[in-house]
């Protein structure tokens, strides 16, 4: 009886790893609520999380409402993760390349529109204040907090440099001073990188920041 027990519990992992590639199924908080009531163990459900098409809410009520329901915290964590990422897989552009060399020599831009991201933008290292990050094949804007806004010709960047720890940061070098921005997952600086990178080849040839 226990062996058929366990047999009956690999097959309904199984069935839950698999069914959104079945189903169509879009995953969502009170999903995770009842997969976790149901028993299942931490892993199984982050790896249904990885597959799966999501849309949870991660708003901090929300996340401490997953909290009081017995959600692990490996869990909100995986969420977090993948929420973050359906929403930077949802944004990503369709690129257009180009060979021409602008007058500075360096590669004209691949991508003519613009990608845009929820950041928090520096007054310093603590006062932040939540903006939104534009990167097109022009420039790189801050717009959201007023005295904060900036916007930068690519010509005008002298250095880069991207952090990954708790958070995500990406420091901006000019000769007018250093512009600090912020994102709450690393993954979401990974994103910026790779927006800049696809609007402006050169910036794999910037320096890194002091």
């Amino acid at each position: 009886m226990a062996k058929l027990s366990r047999i009956l519990s690999v097959l309904l992992s199984l069935v839950i790893l698999v069914g959104p590639g079945l189903s169509g199924e879009v995953l969502r908080n009170d999903d995770i609520v009842k997969l976790a009531g149901a028993g299942l163990s931490s892993a199984t459900i982050e790896e249904k999380i990885r597959t799966s098409t999501v849309s949870f809410d991660t708003s901090s009520d929300e996340l401490v409402r997953l909290a009081a329901r017995g959600v692990p915290d490996s869990v909100i964590r995986a969420m977090l993760v993948r929420q973050s990422q359906s929403r930077i897989e949802s944004e990503q552009p369709r690129p257009s390349v180009s060979s021409n060399p602008t007058s500075t020599g360096r590669r004209a831009p691949r991508i003519a529109k613009g990608k845009r991201f929820e950041v928090l933008l520096h007054r310093s290292t603590y006062q932040k204040c939540p903006g939104e990050l534009k990167v097109d094949g022009a420039a790189i804007s801050g717009t959201g907090c007023r005295d904060l806004d900036f916007k930068i010709a690519w010509k005008d960047v002298r250095a880069l440099c991207f952090q990954y720890g708790a958070n995500g940061t990406v420091l901006i070098s000019t000769d007018g001073g250093e512009r600090r921005i912020s994102t709450r997952l690393p993954i979401e600086a990974k994103a910026i990188r790779e927006a800049m990178l696809s609007a402006f080849p050169a910036v794999r040839d910037l320096p890194a920041c002091r």
